[in-house]
């Protein structure tokens, strides 16, 4: 099962940190990784890392996110997809009668360390 596994705080780590955490977090080595969204271990390879380079496509890196669960936003930002919130309020199967406002604010975290 392939597991969601961003953190709830955005550390701004780069496309290969993240990578790099999935695939740790996962427990999955760059081989199987490869093997499963269909690129050679030497190019997940190069993605790995905080001065790994960035997937050249963007359908690799739509493989990359459908294969851990998460949106693109997620893996490319290191945070919760914000259209993911809005989405999940909008699609209960029941809301009481009423007014609601729904404001939505990006806000900075301080660093936890």
């Amino acid at each position: 099962m392939r597991g969601y596994l961003v953190d709830n705080f955005c550390m701004n780590r780069t496309f290969g940190e993240i990578l790099e955490m999935l695939l740790e977090k996962n427990h999955l080595s760059v081989r199987k990784f490869s093997t499963e969204i269909k690129v050679s271990p030497k190019t997940v390879g190069e993605w790995i890392g905080k001065n790994g380079r960035f997937p050249n496509s963007p359908s690799i890196i739509k493989r990359i996110a459908d294969y851990f669960n998460i949106s693109v936003h997620e893996l490319l930002y290191d945070e919760i997809d914000p259209t993911s919130i809005i989405d999940s309020f909008l699609n209960k199967t029941e809301i009481y009668s009423g007014y609601y406002k729904l404001t939505i604010e990006k806000v900075d975290i301080p660093n936890r360390g």
